[in-house]
């Protein structure tokens, strides 16, 4: 029964390595050249049909005839080798497998990552292959076995991944040799060439889902605002997970045509993982934003690293990188300024072409953003993995900050208020959502601690207090109460109203990123 398959395969358009995917063969060095090829085919439907025989002669006869199939085989080969300059593309991997793996192709693919200029050591490659090749393959298997039924169909499941593999194990290591880069395949790979192929034809071969799906597709084309495409492959996969081969075969009474048009290799990208940094962030300008903020739709406030590159980091790396993505651990009001070792943070750099620095680089590179900005200045500048980023979200919710804010009474007030909040011990504070943040924030009453508070005069109307507390409290709530929404407050303690005209943070209690000497 192999055999027969093997002959209708070839008849019907199917290149040799696709017929040896239809045979189940997953060792993708029996693909390499067309001597191999036909001995794998030989080798493999030899073997199948000698069990079928012991099967049915209960497994006692020798394989009298096995040199007589043999020689079937080969015939059945040899006719495909005297038709292989008649023979189009193949009708189901679209000249993937074809010239797919020719010189011509694997320069395209040499090029673009070469244009990349990424300085990644280890390569992958990574393949989408159109929604047509799924039906195509689908629509062959059903009428392979409508044609020969007990031919072997154990990875009929896996002949995509098949499909895939085998393709990128042909041209894999030949890119290889000419970017100087290895080739590896399985999962987290960190650099790797995204091959999108795309086929003219794609809508026009699977319109006949239409028909055999019922509403499932021509619905999907009426709500052509919510899906984009069509025939996607998970929209695909799920139709023909429901019919069967004979519904396959009912709207579908012939095996795919062959193609018009070959695969195009025209979709090409490199992708990298990102790298990142981290450090620690001063801020001296009292209108400098981490994040930008809207006021009637408009934007406002300056938007640090990514809008203004302050940080020379984004101007050192632009062209080297698709974007970026700044966090830090916390962040203040715009018009608190962040002093002392600065607040911890991380920069993500999005696929990025450059990801090998020796220390020497990121200490330049430091020195660069501290003077290339007045407003500004970060420290401890290094690289750190992927892994290490927990640490800051972590110190968000844990830290403690130490904080000193300019207060001010308009009446005056005397030295004993300054001893009474000295003598304060630890304070919890009920606060309730302030009203400055209440349109972006849930209302809640939360519990925050002040660990440590102090004050120092400056004259008959203002003051100074220096206070550390737990992470997420608010401070300006603290010393003026928001009308009372934060119990007890500075106003509260001395029994007068206090307002705040200015406010730094003096120290993140983080011990991250390492501190590195000068």
């Amino acid at each position: 029964m192999s055999e027969l398959g093997v002959k209708f395969l070839f008849e019907i358009g199917c290149c040799r390595r696709c017929v040896l995917i239809f045979l189940g063969e997953r060792t993708v060095d029996k693909y390499s050249h067309e001597n191999i090829i036909n001995r794998s085919i030989k080798k493999i439907v030899t073997q199948h049909d000698l069990e079928d025989d012991k099967i049915k002669n209960g497994a006692s006869e020798e394989n009298g005839d096995e040199e007589d199939e043999e020689e079937e085989i080969l015939s059945c080969i040899a006719d495909h080798n005297a038709k292989k300059q008649k023979v189009n593309t193949c009708i189901t991997c679209l000249g993937l497998l074809q010239w797919g793996c020719s010189n011509e192709t694997v320069q395209k693919m040499v090029d673009v990552i070469q244009l990349g200029n990424y300085d990644a050591v280890d390569m992958s490659v990574v393949v989408s292959l159109p929604v047509s090749i799924t039906f195509r393959v689908h629509c062959v298997w059903a009428h392979l076995l409508k044609q020969c039924p007990n031919f072997p169909a154990v990875q009929r499941v896996e002949s995509l991944t098949i499909m895939k593999d085998v393709w990128k194990n042909l041209v894999g290591p030949q890119v290889s040799v000419n970017t100087s880069k290895k080739f590896l395949t399985g999962q987290n790979i960190d650099f790797a060439l995204d091959v999108k192929l795309q086929y003219k034809d794609d809508t026009k071969d699977c319109s006949i889902l239409d028909t055999l799906c019922g509403p499932t597709f021509t619905d999907r084309r009426k709500m052509h605002r919510k899906y984009t495409d069509v025939y996607t492959r998970s929209s695909v996969d799920y139709a023909l997970k429901k019919l069967s081969d004979e519904d396959i075969l009912g709207g579908c009474p012939e095996p795919p045509p062959t193609p018009e048009n070959p695969l195009s290799f025209d979709n090409m990208t490199c992708q990298h993982i990102s790298f990142y940094m981290a450090g620690g962030l001063r801020k001296v300008l009292r209108s400098l934003c981490l994040t930008p903020y809207f006021i009637s739709k408009n934007i406002k406030g300056r938007k640090m690293a990514e809008n203004d590159k302050n940080l020379a980091l984004t101007v050192h790396f632009c062209k080297t990188l698709d974007d970026i993505k700044f966090s830090s651990s916390g962040r203040e009001d715009v018009d608190v300024r962040c002093l002392g070792n600065g607040r911890p943070f991380v920069i993500e750099f999005l696929n990025p072409r450059k990801i090998y620095f020796s220390k020497q680089e990121v200490a330049d590179l430091q020195k660069k953003v501290n003077s290339s900005s007045d407003i500004v200045a970060i420290r401890d500048l290094q690289v750190i993995s992927k892994v290490d980023t927990k640490n800051l979200k972590e110190g968000e919710e844990e830290k403690t900050k130490s904080y000193s804010a300019l207060c001010f009474i308009r009446e005056g007030y005397s030295e004993s208020q300054i001893e009474t909040l000295n003598k304060q011990d630890e304070i919890v504070l009920q606060q309730k959502t302030p009203l400055r943040v209440l349109h972006r924030r849930p209302l809640a009453i939360r519990p925050r601690t002040v660990f440590k508070m102090s004050a120092q005069p400056i004259n008959n109307f203002f003051f100074k207090i220096n206070v550390t507390t737990q992470a997420g409290t608010y401070i300006k709530e603290f010393v003026h109460g928001d009308l009372g929404r934060t119990v007890p407050n500075v106003g509260s303690i001395i029994g007068c109203e206090v307002d705040i005209i200015a406010l730094d943070v003096e120290k993140v209690e983080l011990d991250w990123p390492t501190r590195i000497e000068d």
